[in-house]
């Protein structure tokens, strides 16, 4: 199951590595919220809302439970708007 940071990060179009460094935290950090070896939901706040501002995106937006398409459309919905 690949999990919602993965989803937004793909979409946005970075790779893992890109994106740790766009954040500032470290590539291995990255890879383990990614694949569940480190519980997102535990994560700091403080590196979680480095992500999300690396991907334009809010805490939320990484942590909510989601099904597969929903995230692609939230975000294809919101840059209409934008």
């Amino acid at each position: 199951m690949v999990s919602n940071l993965a989803k937004v990060r793909i979409f946005r179009g970075y790779t893992q590595a890109e994106l740790a460094d766009r954040a500032g935290v470290s590539l291995r950090v990255l890879q383990n919220y990614e694949q569940g070896a480190n519980n997102i939901n535990g994560a700091k706040l403080r590196k979680l809302c480095k992500i999300a501002d690396a991907l334009g995106c809010s805490v939320l937006d990484i942590l909510q439970p989601e099904k597969d398409n929903l995230i692609e459309n939230h975000f294809i919905n919101f840059e209409k708007r934008a």
